[in-house]
């Protein structure tokens, strides 16, 4: 690792993002605290925030546009990404432009690897499903309101980029992959953080969640019908030698911290014994 490498354009990209969202999430929770009354849906098209001030709704009609936009830039293919700009390999793996081939693989390997990453994204839906369940168990029986789900969902719409940048629980206890760039579910975020908007009635939520679905059905589609687009044995472009992202970069610096902090431990009980 060299701290003195330039940044990419997808560190950026992502950093500005993960301030985007620590606004959101801060905005939220200030409703959440001082306007908790308030964060209620009522079928109307300004759905978050003080409803009785001009400020409340354009925030709400901002926030919603990003939210779209987000979403909705992802599924057309990288040749029109790099136009506007915009590049993370993570991403647009699934299209054809991202896929540098290796000439020779060995395809049962690859029907081995991406098998085993099936199994790591089943356990992650399993986990998801058993958290939305007991969200939506918790409204039914009006332990929470509208109130708490957005709440909740801020705090996911922020932890989802805190993940990529620094640490995912996903990939390190259930989906075990090297990085983002090789992830099985790198295009599922969307709808795991919009899933429980869809407790909540409004146009908002459900458009969100709606094409969130539909984002998802375009990379599993990309997934079965392409699936040496995604391992870095049969796509050059997922490995870390041909790597212009390096969104890994922060995961690494906290890592090597944690594993020194470890060994001088270990040295310090070793030399007092």
């Amino acid at each position: 690792m060299n701290r003195g490498k330039a940044q990419t354009k997808a560190q950026h990209v992502y950093m500005g993002r993960f301030i985007w969202r620590c606004l959101v999430f801060v905005y939220v929770i200030y409703l959440y605290i001082f306007h908790r009354d308030e964060m209620t849906f009522d079928n109307s098209f300004f759905a978050l925030g003080p409803f009785d001030t001009v400020f409340g709704k354009i925030v709400t009609l901002v926030i919603w546009a990003v939210l779209m936009i987000e979403m909705l830039q992802r599924m057309v293919p990288d040749e029109r990404l790099k136009k506007i700009g915009f590049h993370d390999i993570g991403s647009t793996k699934q299209f054809k432009a991202d896929y540098l081939p290796e000439e020779k693989f060995d395809e049962q390997k690859l029907r081995s690897v991406m098998k085993e990453r099936d199994r790591g994204a089943l356990k992650v839906l399993a986990v998801w499903f058993v958290l939305t369940a007991a969200v939506l168990a918790l409204k039914i029986t009006k332990l929470i309101g509208q109130a708490e789900i957005l709440a909740i969902w801020g705090l996911c719409y922020f932890l989802d980029v805190f993940c990529i940048l620094f640490f995912c629980p996903l990939q390190t206890l259930l989906m075990k992959n090297r990085c983002c760039v090789t992830c099985r579910i790198f295009r599922w975020d969307h709808f795991l953080v919009y899933t429980v908007l869809a407790f909540i009635p409004s146009f908002l939520t459900f458009s969100l969640f709606g094409v969130s679905l539909v984002e998802l059905a375009i990379w599993e589609y990309n997934r079965y019908r392409y699936p040496e687009r995604f391992w870095e044995g049969s796509n050059r472009n997922l490995r870390c030698a041909n790597c212009k992202d390096r969104l890994c970069v922060h995961k690494k610096y906290i890592r090597v911290g944690e594993e020194r902090r470890l060994l001088a431990g270990r040295t310090e009980r070793i030399s007092n014994s």
